[in-house]
Formats: structure tokens, C-alpha cells, sequence
């Protein structure tokens, strides 16, 4: 058994991880308190209060963190107060070789450009309440609720009570559902999840020309239907 204290300052945590580009450094203090060190043995609880975080680009500040890990399960809450990420999130699940995990708290505020997200300025806040399992590069079961939202984008203002999403595998293939205060649109019958931005892109270059020309990555075969409509509420 252990009970540990461990501080870190600008750990490079995206060259232990071979992700450079993904994350960066990491600076704080955390506390372990458990036994086992191996995926097999691994039960700890664990706090922390993390300075700087650095992921796509972007440092992250002021996170707060408290949970457990036991094997390949876990338990976080996270606290983030960041000028550009304002949350308040518990999420939980596991990395086993058919992952899963829960989500649910309240964003209250994410500013997608200066997180790198979007080229254009877009906020975000809302509740969230979500579940996904079955996550392969096929297709993922997912049931994720958001009310209350609010999106705000060059002064626009676009309050929503409800968007959920729903995503899984029925007899007519894999199917994406979206149902929202103003559009609807779902996704159904045979295809890859991993594979749909490809497709969606090589759909569209004969008319538009979206990106610069680059080699396409070989799709499998595909057969699928997508309905859309716009929902009129007025004001």
C-alpha cells in the first residue's frame, strides 16, 4: 500500500505519451493513496489541484480533480475554472478492451476558438448527461442528453432546451439519431463510424471543392440513408 504525494512543474507529458501534438506539459500537486501499481493490481484514490494542463495547443488552468482507479475502472470529478472552460463534470467508466463510460454535470461556459476547436468564435454552455459503450471504429451505443443550452457565435444568441443524441445498431444497420428544438436528422443502415467523414467529404469534392486535394483513405462498402428536417418554433 501507498500513500503518496507528488508534485509536478511543466512535466512533458505529450513526449512520455509519444502525443506531442496532442498534449503538452503538465504542472501540480496530486495525492495517491491506495496499493497496486499494475493494471491488474491498481486500487488508489486520488486528488488533484493542477496549475497548468496543456491539450490541442492550449494550457489549461485552475483544475481540480478527485476520484479513483481500481484495475481498469474509474471515478473523476473535475472542476475546471479556466478562462476559456468553466465546468463542472463527473464521469465514469472503464478502459477495458470494450470501453465505456458515463458524463454528466454543467458547463457553464467553453469558448471553442481560443481551445482551438473552431477557426471561428463559438460559446457553449449547457447541461450534459451522457452514456457510451461498444466504442469501435464501427459504431458506438450512445445516449447523450444536453438541456439548457446556449450557443452564442458573432453576437448571435441560440438558446436550446433540449438536444439529445442517440447513436447504435438495430436490423436495419447502424444508425445516428440527433433531435433538437430546431432540426431532427438521423443517419441509418451500413457503414463505419470512423469512415463517415471520408465519405461525406468524397460525396461532396465533385461539387465543392471543401479541402485541398489530398489522397483518400480506402473506404469499406457502404449503404446508408440520412433524413433531415428544420423544426419552425417561433419566437
Amino acid at each position: 500500500s501507498y500513500n503518496t504525494a507528488v508534485r509536478t512543474s511543466g512535466l512533458r507529458l505529450g513526449s512520455i505519451l509519444r502525443q506531442q501534438g496532442t498534449f503538452g506539459s503538465v504542472s501540480g500537486n496530486f495525492t495517491f493513496n491506495g496499493r497496486g501499481l499494475t493494471p491488474n493490481s491498481l486500487d488508489t484514490r486520488f486528488t488533484g489541484n493542477v496549475g497548468s494542463f496543456g491539450y490541442n495547443n492550449y494550457q489549461y488552468r485552475n483544475i481540480k480533480l478527485n476520484g479513483s482507479l481500481k484495475q481498469s475502472t474509474f471515478n473523476v470529478n473535475a472542476d475546471v475554472d479556466d478562462p476559456n472552460a468553466d465546468l463542472d463534470i463527473v464521469a465514469s467508466g472503464n478502459f477495458s478492451a470494450n470501453p465505456s463510460f458515463t458524463i454528466n454535470g454543467m458547463i457553464d461556459s467553453i469558448k471553442t476558438m481560443p481551445l482551438n476547436f473552431t477557426p471561428d468564435p463559438l460559446v457553449f454552455r449547457g447541461k450534459i448527461d451522457g452514456t457510451v459503450s461498444n466504442i469501435s471504429e464501427d459504431n458506438m451505443d450512445a445516449d447523450v442528453l444536453i438541456t439548457k443550452a446556449l450557443f452564442v457565435s458573432n453576437g448571435d444568441r441560440l438558446p436550446l432546451d433540449t438536444i439529445q443524441l442517440k447513436s447504435g445498431t438495430n436490423e436495419a444497420g447502424n444508425y445516428i439519431r440527433l433531435q433538437s428544438d430546431v432540426a431532427n436528422a438521423e443517419i441509418t443502415g451500413k457503414y463505419r463510424l470512423s469512415e463517415l467523414g471520408s465519405i461525406v467529404q468524397n460525396s461532396i469534392e465533385p461539387y465543392f471543392s471543401v479541402t485541398p486535394p489530398a489522397k483518400q483513405p480506402q473506404l469499406q462498402p457502404y449503404d446508408f440513408t440520412f433524413r433531415a428536417d428544420v423544426v419552425y418554433t417561433p419566437i
